[in-house]
């Protein structure tokens, strides 16, 4: 079985330290959280945020993660489902354009509420934010945009969920192993239709996105077999997501080189390598206006 595009991703995702990240994307990711955070809290006060707390309210949840803008705590999953919904729900979040979608909805939620459980420093978010970016991205890069155009799938929350089970698993500390089967666990997660476009299901996409990366990796920490080769050569979620078998063979440089160059070339080193820029492009994680379609 190939499994060198997977071994790709789960290198990276395991071994990318603090300072291999370059001080200008790390800029960005701080600038990300903290964006995020705010758009969340002013998304709290929106009816499908406010559905998600009573919702966390009503399931009685362990008292673990912080639901922003209710005053209250419940299980670290639930916490990452209701603040990724908020994150989205004003649609003023970030967004990317490898991805055609927005990134921090999923990775910032998710690695908050895990954080807050685990105790985790600003740091080591910081540090597992910039991972997700990058994966997110790289798949972005291989399924785009036949995964939106043809598949009608809602990126933010179909690759957004690799992204936040990548960074997931970072946080927790998992094997390569469990990286590689929290990947596989996630595949089968993953959902959200265009359809629902204009309704407040849209946001829900990003809160299932969030909730996704924890409960996977918290699964697959647990030690169950599961698919451990998403990005093979002739992989299983490329030609479902884009219903384009050869779209992995045509795309497969991107999983060779970095997302972006510092100097906007395409001569900076894979995924696999440890100074491999975390950012996309000239707009990763910039504001988005209330016209995104993703």
């Amino acid at each position: 079985m190939d499994t060198k595009y997977t071994d790709l991703v789960v290198d990276f995702t395991l071994h990318t330290k603090f300072d291999d990240i370059p001080d200008q994307a790390l800029k960005v990711a701080r600038e990300a959280v903290f964006d995020c955070i705010g758009v969340t809290l002013a998304g709290a006060v929106e009816p499908a945020a406010r559905i998600g707390a009573d919702w966390a309210r009503s399931c009685a949840g362990a008292t673990q993660s912080t639901v922003w803008g209710h005053n209250f705590k419940t299980a670290a999953d639930h916490a990452a489902l209701v603040n990724g919904t908020a994150a989205h729900a004003l649609d003023y979040d970030d967004v990317t354009w490898g991805l055609v979608g927005h990134p921090s909805v999923s990775l910032v939620p998710s690695l908050v509420a895990l954080g807050e459980l685990m105790g985790a420093s600003g740091k080591d978010v910081l540090l597992c934010y910039a991972i997700g970016f990058e994966v997110m991205a790289k798949i972005g890069r291989t399924t785009q945009p036949l995964h939106s155009l043809e598949g009608r799938w809602h990126a933010t929350s179909t690759i957004g969920s690799f992204g936040a089970t990548a960074a997931c698993c970072r946080l927790l500390g998992l094997s390569a192993t469990q990286t590689a089967y929290a990947l596989g666990i996630v595949y089968s997660m993953t959902s959200g239709n265009v359809s629902n476009f204009g309704t407040m299901t849209k946001p829900f996409h990003a809160g299932l996105a969030a909730r996704n990366g924890i409960q996977a990796a918290q699964w697959a920490r647990l030690g169950a077999p599961w698919l451990s080769n998403l990005i093979p050569a002739a992989c299983p979620h490329i030609p479902v997501s884009t219903r384009q078998s050869g779209c992995a063979k045509r795309k497969k440089s991107v999983w060779t080189t970095s997302s972006r160059s510092r100097s906007g070339s395409s001569t900076t080193p894979p995924i696999s390598s440890p100074t491999a820029d975390p950012r996309l492009d000239s707009k990763a994680s910039s504001p988005c206006s209330t016209q995104s379609h993703a």
